[in-house]
């Protein structure tokens, strides 16, 4: 069916060549398929706890580097952690005392989250 077939795993090529030798391919990586196991659900699953691993990596190395830039500046993060705090009383104060009845405490509500969700991006 195919002559070649690549596999690619965030942005980079994990496998190109014939179809017939993936699955040796990865069991020379001690990634064992099942003889009943569908090749292409196994390389998927494969491929995505790859892609799992490096993204906890890549979550350690961003939290280390913010650290970091956090301790060469000091004024900065504390003008952060201020503006954090003003605007979480801010919207505190806003948001107070919510109607609990159906219409308008509802909207208020889901404008309080999507607000927080807005700002937590920022």
């Amino acid at each position: 069916m195919f002559d070649t077939v690549m596999f690619m795993c965030n942005g980079r090529c994990v496998y190109h060549g014939s179809p017939k030798s993936v699955i040796p391919y990865f069991e020379k990586y001690e990634y064992q398929c099942d003889p009943y196991e569908n090749p292409a659900d196994y390389i998927s699953d494969v491929l995505i706890d790859i892609a799992a691993r490096l993204m906890v990596a890549e979550i350690f190395y961003l939290s280390q580097r913010t650290l970091r830039n956090a301790v060469r500046n000091p004024a900065l993060a504390l003008s952060q952690t201020v503006a954090s705090i003003v605007i979480g009383l801010l919207v505190g104060l806003l948001f107070f005392d919510l109607k609990k009845t159906i219409e308008p405490g509802v909207q208020n509500r889901l404008g309080a989250i999507l607000f927080y969700c807005h700002q937590s991006n920022f």
